[in-house]
């Protein structure tokens, strides 16, 4: 598993619990989160960087830190800004890495984090995203997913049929967990 917004890694935790010799990567820029991890997970690789374009940039850390992203997020209350290095993904994990989940919770960030993996996507791992309102960028989403030949849809329903219905599921605000899973095999 790739985890990337791993937070504390809850939900690596549980990958782990079922898979312990399969291949996991926490990819958290929060320093904090980070040293968590790495105590939590001794064993696994633990990458202190942000996922995305590569840059030096400002990382916002909000008091709910679940929340923190490289957005400054409109009426959240700042903790502190950090300094990170966002790395693409393809970076992070090569083809050495055998993936079967790419986890992304990051924030207003999805889009940025899809269109740095496009060697990962080739490989076709099962995608959960973490994608909510307000967003502009959920057409661009479903379409880069549909361009590696995933199919979209909510943790809980049936596959959504073109953009236009996932913007508009993402608009709602009732749903803002999906999974992507490839339609042919690679």
């Amino acid at each position: 598993m790739l985890d990337v917004g791993a937070n504390i890694g809850n939900i690596l935790a549980a990958a782990y619990d079922a898979s312990p010799d399969g291949a996991h990567v926490a990819v958290e820029p929060l320093p904090e989160c980070a040293a968590v991890l790495r105590e939590r997970f001794p064993t696994l690789e633990i990458q202190e960087v942000a996922a995305g374009h590569p840059r030096v940039t400002e990382f916002y850390e909000y008091q709910d830190r679940a929340r923190s992203s490289l957005s400054d997020l409109p009426g959240m209350e700042v903790s502190a800004v950090h300094h990170v290095d966002v790395r693409p993904i393809d970076e992070i994990v090569d083809s050495d890495h055998d993936i079967k989940i790419f986890k992304i919770d990051v924030e207003c960030h999805e889009l940025e984090v899809l269109e740095s993996a496009p060697a990962l996507l080739a490989r076709r791992p099962l995608v959960a995203l973490e994608h909510g309102a307000p967003s502009t960028d959920s057409a661009a989403i479903y379409e880069l997913l549909q361009s590696f030949d995933y199919r979209i849809q909510p943790t809980r329903g049936a596959p959504l049929s073109s953009a236009q219905e996932f913007v508009d599921l993402v608009a709602s605000g009732k749903v803002w967990n999906f999974v992507a899973v490839t339609v042919s095999p690679a």
